[in-house]
């Protein structure tokens, strides 16, 4: 973790490690650095839904975005890139086009 710290912070970057849940870490990290938004990857279980509802409610009452976006999880693409082809037919959104 240290060397990752130093890489990040020579081009001008850096690296923050908390443990908490991420509906007090976040909003206490965003009141801190002053963050205007917060983008994070969507998730799709019950449980990680209701952490993305109470993070939204404690941001929101800062006046902080949160944004959310949809990805392949980087280790499927991993597993999978050299049979790419094969695991996006395997997918509704991909399969018959």
């Amino acid at each position: 973790m240290a060397d990752l710290r130093e890489s990040l912070r020579a081009i001008g970057s850096d690296l923050v490690i908390r443990r908490g849940f991420p509906e007090v870490i976040i909003p206490k990290l965003a009141k801190q650095l002053d963050i205007s938004a917060v983008h994070y990857h969507c998730e799709v279980t019950d449980e990680e839904l209701q952490v993305e509802a109470a993070l939204k409610a404690a941001l929101d009452s800062l006046g902080v975005t949160l944004k959310s976006f949809w990805g392949i999880p980087f280790i499927i693409l991993m597993i999978c890139r050299s049979k790419l082809a094969n695991y996006l037919n395997c997918l509704p959104v991909f399969g018959n086009r």
